[in-house]
């Protein structure tokens, strides 16, 4: 609450940032995870710069105990309509690609992010079932794949960063056939996911075999086959 105050917010946002740099030892140990916390809560929805500057903060320690904390606070505020701005923090701070716990922590938020579904509006409408050829009752759409058409760049970049990260790899493929399933239930998803799997490919080197693999190896799963994606290997097809 003083945080949405005029006289107060200046002093609780530095008051945040002291605590994501706060040092894991003793008793402020756990400081770190409470702003990511309240950064990523109804504070940060409307001030999403000053959110992420304090969740890069907390993502730039070398420590995994404030993750979960992390990953939460980029979800709540993608779904809070903070899309872009969160993409572009995902971007910045996934960039140097070294393998370093930053680096896959941010990867880690974004898959999880792209995989978890939009939650149900309390007055019964969902983001998913906004979009026109959605009906209700149908499976979710993930808040990503809801605004993937306004922000191709930047999902196509953090998907061939989530594929190519070794430690990232199994739960990126796990989200991504997500969408590749969701595409079979609606055309509008199909248009998009087609898109991004286009682009991916296009960034070349493994990402054409890797998707071919991975895509062929669902539309034959003996299990849960996956229809919709021998008609993503088109795209594949077409991007080489």
């Amino acid at each position: 609450m003083p945080g949405r105050s005029p006289r107060f917010a200046e002093r609780v946002w530095e008051l945040l940032r002291q605590w994501a740099a706060a040092t894991a030892d003793g008793p402020g140990g756990r400081l770190p995870w409470t702003a990511a916390e309240a950064a990523g809560g109804i504070l940060g929805r409307t001030r999403p710069a000053e959110a992420l500057s304090v969740l890069g903060e907390v993502l730039s320690r070398e420590e995994w105990d404030s993750l979960l904390a992390l990953v939460l606070a980029i979800l709540n505020l993608a779904e809070s309509g903070c899309v872009p701005d969160v993409l572009r923090a995902l971007i910045d701070w996934s960039d140097p690609m070294d393998g370093s716990p930053p680096v896959i922590k941010a990867l880690l938020a974004f898959v999880i992010t792209a995989r978890t579904p939009c939650p149900p509006d309390p007055s019964g409408d969902t983001a998913a079932e906004a979009r026109p050829g959605f009906a209700a009752g149908e499976r979710l759409w993930p808040v990503l794949l809801t605004c993937a058409e306004d922000n191709q760049n930047a999902l196509r970049d953090l998907w061939g960063r989530s594929l190519s990260a070794k430690q990232v790899r199994p739960l990126a493929l796990d989200a991504l056939r997500t969408w590749v399933e969701i595409a079979g239930d609606d055309g509008t998803a199909m248009r998009l996911v087609s898109t991004l799997i286009t682009a991916i490919a296009r960034l070349g080197g493994k990402h054409p075999a890797r998707l071919e693999y991975y895509l062929e190896k669902w539309a034959t799963d003996p299990k849960k086959p996956v229809r919709s994606a021998r008609q993503l290997l088109t795209a594949v097809a077409g991007a080489r």
